[in-house]
């Protein structure tokens, strides 16, 4: 049954009548526009990086490759982990998948209190056991305080099931721009290694209910990133 719905029919109305005007866009393309950056260009990108890493709630430890590892050490002992004890089987563990050749050093310096022990890094699929990830990056980017990394840095899963994921990083990785960062990746050129990429800009979160922060809703809620000055 049909029924008589006076404000649709006056929308509709006005919108038939502004169909009947043609207009013109209030912008203009040409060349120098595409050309012209969309930012101004960062000054001091470290800097930038250092600011908009607070922003995002992201942890940023800067120091010397020695003082980064005591850094790691305590993270992992915070969570649980200590080298050298017998956890039992619902003790928390790390999930650490071997990055690409070019980084065993200092892999190995990491994680070499646990290897051989019953609590050591595991390089499987991840469960709900593993408190903490590390990872490598491919870039971080200043612009944004993000962190690019793929399947060669440390795998699918760390950046997504552990609550804590840490990242080691070097200083020179820091890029302005995300063209910057992807720019890098083309001078890698492909490998089977980086079959997937993923950009990280501090730990999950969500405000889908009332408008409250929630951290860790879809993946880690903690995000430190250890970098080597």
């Amino acid at each position: 049954m049909n029924q008589e719905n006076p404000a649709r029919e006056r929308i509709l109305r006005r919108l038939a009548a502004a169909l009947k005007t043609p207009t013109q866009p209030p912008w203009t393309h040409s060349p120098a526009d595409a050309a012209r950056p969309a930012f101004a260009p960062l000054t001091d990108i470290r800097t930038h990086f250092r600011d908009e890493c607070a922003a995002n709630r992201t942890e940023l430890i800067e120091g010397r490759r020695e003082e980064l590892v005591r850094a790691f050490y305590k993270l992992l002992m915070d969570t649980g982990l200590a080298p050298g004890e017998n956890p039992g089987p619902g003790a928390p563990r790390i999930y650490a998948q071997k990055p690409a050749a070019g980084v065993e050093a200092i892999w190995e310096e990491l994680l070499r209190p646990w290897q051989g022990c019953s609590d050591g890094p595991d390089s499987g699929p991840p469960d709900d056991r593993h408190a903490t990830s590390l990872t490598l990056a491919e870039a971080l980017i200043a612009r944004t305080g993000s962190l690019l990394i793929s399947t060669a840095q440390g795998g699918r899963a760390a950046s997504v099931l552990p609550p804590l994921h840490i990242v080691y990083a070097r200083a020179e990785q820091i890029v302005a721009e995300l063209d910057d960062a992807l720019a890098r990746l083309q001078n890698h050129g492909p490998t089977p290694a980086r079959s997937m990429f993923s950009l990280i800009t501090g730990p999950s979160r969500t405000a889908d209910i009332e408008k409250m922060l929630v951290l860790g809703a879809h993946g880690p809620k903690r995000l430190v990133i250890l970098l080597d000055a």
